[in-house]
């Protein structure tokens, strides 16, 4: 079932004078609430839909910098009666309540961590929030390889993609730790954000790589050719496609075998 999709945040420039950027961040706001309650009331979502359809709103409200609202639809993720993995928000709103200061809502949200998230590399983030709100220490504001936790999640990341639970694993990834990160990690991105949006993925942080680098031989430029020929045309590039399967052909090392697991995703744009 495929979640709400996400309105890119590439979409709206913010103006350079004050009366236009009130301006475009009102639009902004106002277009995330509709689509919302539009996705709500068209898709008539099941728990586990529900859940997901609060979770990205959530990310959309905070990428525009809309706190108040972010907060509140991350709330509804966790007051949803379902089994999929809470993590995501409650770490969001671990990091809202560090940047805001609220040690009160800290407080609540360190208890459901604790009682909710059983990963234990998660765990071991939510701790450092734990240490920087007793002991003053500094929280973490960056996000190793872009992930919502310790490097080995990506080991998690790559068993939902396996599994194509590729909105579960969209989940995991923040983008704007992505963004600072190496290639292969923004590809995989960049390939889950079309997988779960389609079209309305937006810019795709492969593609500076892919405008300097046309010709570089490597997995992580011809996927993104892909991705890039997708979002234009709605479907897969044949030529672009050989391209990938011949580079995997030709290539038996261990570490490019490893990754066949991304052509395998890729291949659901085909349908």
């Amino acid at each position: 079932m495929r979640a709400w999709l996400m309105i890119s945040v590439f979409l709206c420039a913010a103006p350079s004078h004050a009366a236009a950027e009130i301006s475009a961040d009102s639009k902004a706001l106002a277009s995330i609430e509709k689509e919302l309650k539009q996705a709500i009331a068209h898709e008539k979502p099941d728990a586990a839909h529900l859940f997901h359809i609060y979770r990205i709103a959530g990310r959309e409200f905070q990428a525009y910098g809309f706190l108040k609202q972010a907060r509140s639809v991350y709330e509804k993720a966790l007051a949803v009666k379902t089994d999929e993995d809470p993590s995501e928000p409650i770490i969001q709103l671990l990091q809202l309540d560090y940047l805001e200061k609220n040690l009160k809502e800290q407080k609540r949200h360190l208890a459901i961590a604790r009682a909710r998230i059983k990963n234990s590399d998660l765990l071991e983030y939510v701790e450092w929030y734990e240490k920087a709100l007793v002991g003053g220490e500094k929280g973490p504001e960056r996000f190793e390889g872009g992930l919502f936790g310790a490097p080995a999640r990506w080991s998690m990341l790559e068993k939902l993609m396996r599994e194509k639970k590729f909105n579960e694993a969209f989940a995991l990834i923040n983008p704007k730790g992505v963004e600072q990160s190496s290639l292969p990690h923004r590809i995989t991105y960049d390939l889950l954000n079309v997988l779960v949006n389609r079209r309305k993925a937006g810019n795709l942080f492969c593609a500076d790589d892919l405008k300097k680098y046309p010709d570089a031989y490597s997995y992580s430029i011809r996927l993104c050719k892909i991705l890039s020929s997708y979002i234009e045309k709605g479907a897969v590039d044949p030529a672009a496609w050989q391209s990938l399967e011949s580079f995997f052909k030709e290539n038996n090392e261990s570490a490019v075998q490893d990754k066949r697991y991304l052509v395998a995703a890729a291949e659901e744009l085909k349908k």
